[in-house]
């Protein structure tokens, strides 16, 4: 009897024991289901909150709360952007080359600027001197001036009768071959007035005083 008595309560412990075990087996099980569970629902929230900030980023409106159209609507934006960031690499590079060629162009235009200013330095000594040589031989050269004899002839002035000189010819006009004398001095005027005023310069008063001296001195014969 005793030996069933022992046995039996040895099979009650090991009943316990493995219930306990169970139990403590469905706990554990429970509790790790428990944090799974939570876990998943933190990553949700998670992608919930990322979602809705795209949302924003996209359509400041929110107009689309649809997950698959703000999927497209960043796929799309996403495209845009590299399309975008291509266009401005290809810029880059063509500024890239535009700023190689301008810097040696400028390169080029100071080399011509050094140049044009030695060629400026150079002609600008050469008048300096050429002036100063010029300079020299000015006060070195004496100034002549026009040593020519002035003309001492004059051009002679025709003298016509005035109402005073007509009292002596009417006396003269009483003497014999008178007329003959008076016709002459006019002639003689006359000819003296035409030829002053066709003659000039020394060679033409020359002329004109050898006329009045010659017809002087066919008057005075």
């Amino acid at each position: 009897m005793e030996d069933i008595r022992d046995g039996y309560a040895y099979s009650r412990k090991e009943t316990s024991r493995n219930s306990s075990l169970s139990n403590g087996k469905s706990q554990a099980n429970t509790s790790k289901k428990m944090h799974k569970a939570e876990r998943e629902k933190l990553k949700r929230d998670h992608l919930n909150e990322l979602f809705q900030e795209l949302s924003r980023k996209l359509d400041p409106l929110g107009q689309s709360n649809c997950k698959a159209s703000i999927l497209a609507d960043a796929t799309r934006a996403l495209r845009d952007l590299l399309a975008q960031l291509e266009k401005l690499r290809e810029e880059h590079t063509a500024l890239i080359s535009e700023s190689h060629y301008i810097t040696l162009e400028r390169d080029e235009l100071k080399d011509e600027n050094l140049a044009l200013e030695s060629d400026i330095g150079m002609l600008q000594n050469e008048l300096n001197q050429r002036l100063q040589c010029s300079g020299d031989d000015t006060r070195l050269t004496p100034s002549h001036g026009d040593t020519r004899p002035a003309s001492l002839v004059q051009r002679p002035q025709a003298r016509y009768p005035s109402p005073s000189d007509s009292w002596p010819a009417k006396l003269l006009s009483s003497l014999p071959g008178a007329v003959q004398v008076q016709e002459q001095k006019q002639d003689s005027q006359l000819s003296c007035s035409s030829y002053s005023t066709l003659t000039s310069g020394s060679g033409g008063a020359e002329l004109s005083t050898r006329m009045i001296q010659t017809d002087n001195n066919g008057n005075l014969g």
